[in-house]
């Protein structure tokens, strides 16, 4: 049988159990509680001795032995554990294969119809299929694992058994073997990876950050949370004591959060954070409007930035409210206007957004000049880059944040009215609205929090609970880490060095 895997569930997918014998049945491990059932999507047709690899939206089911060798490609819905046949199949039919993938292709490789050395590549932005080279020699029944720069394919079958283990260079898809192999040959093997070094490629995140915020007072410290121990610690500082950042747009390797208000004014800066060494570059680039009060979120190619509002006390500015999105290529660092078409359903700022591979979902906000407050949802179409009013949360939500995993999100906190301590949690699939009464604690109400995730765990820091002008008791160190699993909270020991509130936020991980 082969598997794969989401950052909540396994799937172990078809299988041999006698010597005529082949079945379809689809297994799923929950990684929160480790119980194991058979949820009913299975493959289309019963095989073993196939491939699998994913990205974050989907698992791809390649090839196989049903008998006689096939070449489909089965996909495997995360979102809602659909399957079904897209219709980009391997170039050949093949059997005893292996697969791994980077963040943008999964890799096919080897296999026997006779034994084989090629390399086929899915790409996954549009699931076409192509040869993309070659292993050293033919190979099948071997193990493949991944780190974020490489796939390593280990042991199998030449025809004799062996040791090597192959890498596969994902930049630039050359292929080696560098000369570290297994302790003894064998074939007919398994691999996983783990480690720091690896698994953001996985989809777990190692550290979150926590990146500038308002105590009182104003404060520039980057703090970085382990997320293996729960410990906390200040890693750097950006240029400006810089608040009014929820989540931040990012992907793998860099993590962007832009505009905000540094006194004495607001700003259109845009700042990246390397996660590779934690040092920060202000952009060239810059947002079209100095605001403060946006909601942010991404693919792993291009970053969001929704709403906010323009105004200053001193000298006196008055006050604009946006509904343009504007978009951040992430390759380029470039920054452009989204058209009519992509704008928000209202001005507003104060927004938060959870998002899934394929939507982005706006929500809440105000607007000051009308007066108006909302608990609208919209929905953006990453692909399109169009957006529409889908539809509400429980109540109106002001300053709260968001966090998701593959399934729900979840909208924390925020001011109203009325101003309470509940949270609505948002399932992806079909838009239902569950509220979560007094999830955050004691309070009366809590927003102006940030919010990271490491995929187990959603993290909620700083923040505070009386309403303006804001006091001691608005910058918090408090962190509330939310149980995707059960939907429970805790109150983390220890807590963040610095009081924090309207602090930009990310993961190291997409």
């Amino acid at each position: 049988m082969e598997a794969t895997s989401d950052s909540s569930y396994g799937y172990i997918g078809g299988c041999r159990f006698s010597q005529l014998t082949y079945i379809c049945i689809v297994t799923r491990l929950d990684f929160s509680n480790e119980t194991v059932s058979n949820p009913g999507n299975n493959l289309p047709t019963s095989r073993a001795y196939l491939g699998a690899t994913s990205n974050s939206s989907y698992g791809y089911f390649g090839g196989g032995f049903s008998p006689p060798y096939i070449n489909t490609i089965s996909r495997l819905e995360f979102v809602n554990g659909t399957v079904s046949n897209p219709g980009n199949n391997l170039p050949a039919t093949r059997g005893f294969l292996e697969a791994t993938s980077s963040n943008s292709y999964g890799y096919y490789a080897g296999g026997r119809n006779p034994t084989k050395s090629d390399i086929f590549r899915l790409d996954f932005s549009n699931e076409t299929v192509s040869d993309t080279g070659n292993l050293p020699s033919v190979r099948s029944s071997f193990a493949a694992s991944s780190s974020n720069s490489y796939g390593y394919f280990g042991g199998g079958f030449t025809p004799a058994v062996i040791d090597t283990i192959t890498r596969l260079d994902f930049p630039n898809e050359t292929v080696s073997n560098p000369g570290n192999n297994l302790p003894s040959a064998r074939y007919a093997l398994a691999a996983l990876s783990g480690g720091a070094s690896v698994s953001r490629a996985n989809g777990y995140g190692t550290y979150g950050y926590t990146i500038g915020g308002w105590g009182p007072p104003a404060i520039c410290n980057i703090t970085r949370q382990d997320f293996s121990s729960n410990t906390f610690s200040d890693v750097g500082t950006i240029p400006l004591s810089l608040y009014g950042n929820d989540r931040s747009a990012y992907n793998n390797e860099y993590g962007y959060f832009g505009g905000g208000y540094a006194s004495p004014a607001r700003r259109s800066r845009i700042y990246r954070l390397d996660f590779s060494n934690e040092s920060v570059r202000t952009l060239s680039n810059t947002l079209p409007e100095i605001t403060d009060g946006i909601s942010q979120t991404s693919t792993t190619e291009v970053g969001y930035f929704g709403g906010g509002y323009s105004y200053q006390f001193s000298p006196p500015v008055p006050a604009t409210w946006h509904s343009k999105i504007c978009k951040l290529d992430f390759s380029s660092e470039s920054v452009s206007t989204l058209p009519a078409s992509g704008r928000l359903s209202a001005q507003k700022g104060g927004s938060s957004a959870a998002r899934t591979p394929q939507y982005a979902f706006f929500a809440g906000g105000s607007n000051l000049v009308g007066p108006a407050q909302f608990s609208k949802i919209d929905r953006m179409d990453f692909s399109t880059e169009v957006n529409s009013t889908y539809t509400n949360m429980g109540r109106v939500r002001v300053d709260h944040t968001s966090i998701e995993n593959n399934i729900h999100g979840y909208f924390w906190g925020g001011s109203g009215p009325p101003n309470t301590n509940d949270a609505d949690k948002f399932q992806f699939s079909n838009g239902t609205i569950t509220n979560l009464p007094g999830i955050v604690g004691s309070n009366p109400y809590y927003y102006s929090q940030n919010s990271q995730t490491d995929s187990y765990y959603g993290y909620f820091i700083g923040g505070g609970w009386q309403p303006y002008p804001f006091a001691g008791s608005f910058g918090e160190t408090l962190v509330r880490r939310l149980d995707f699993s059960s939907d429970t909270v805790a109150l983390l020991p220890p807590y963040i060095p610095g009081k924090a509130g309207k602090s930009a936020s990310m993961s190291n991980k997409y």
